[in-house]
């Protein structure tokens, strides 16, 4: 049985599986890859924490070996117009945007001392209606070292999957 303090905290943190899929994909040379994310929203603070992974198409970017990158995945979120005028007539429309940023999934063994400092390999930034199980995402993949790995994707689908 939970505490009063758990059931608290669990009432402000929601849990959202999503898929990016499709889009414009830059360079050309490489498909469009599907984004997987496991994201925990908190209500009160706006903060997202999760996993994501990156399954590549058919073409890979340059010298990538694997199939799939895992990520950890931090970001915000928020709402336009803003909670407090969402009855507002005046905007017709009401959306949640959503901006993450991921790290690679790097496993580190304790024993090993401190881990490296790991660099900002995925950013996306993403529009939902409220109300909708679908939007809009923008994202870019690549690491700072190698200007060859960087993809961007525009204009991808972005879905909220249902369990």
């Amino acid at each position: 049985m939970a505490t009063t303090t758990e059931e608290d905290v669990l009432l402000h943190i929601v849990h959202n599986v999503y898929s990016v899929t499709g889009g414009e994909v830059t360079p050309s040379s490489v498909s469009a890859p599907t984004v997987e994310l496991k994201l925990h929203f908190d209500d009160q603070s706006h903060r997202i924490t999760g996993f994501g992974r990156i399954a590549w198409g058919k073409n890979k970017p340059p010298k990538v070996t694997s199939e799939f990158v895992d990520l950890i995945i931090h970001g915000d979120f928020g709402y336009f117009p803003p909670v407090k005028k969402q009855r507002d007539p005046n905007f017709p429309v009401k959306t949640q945007q959503i901006n993450l940023v991921g790290y690679p999934d790097l496993h580190w063994n304790p024993h090993w001392g401190i881990g490296p400092q790991l660099p900002i390999i995925f950013h996306l930034n993403a529009v939902i209606p409220v109300g909708s199980q679908s939007g809009y995402a923008a994202y870019n993949y690549g690491v700072p070292s190698d200007p060859e790995s960087n993809v961007s994707v525009t204009d991808a689908t972005i879905r909220h999957l249902l369990f």
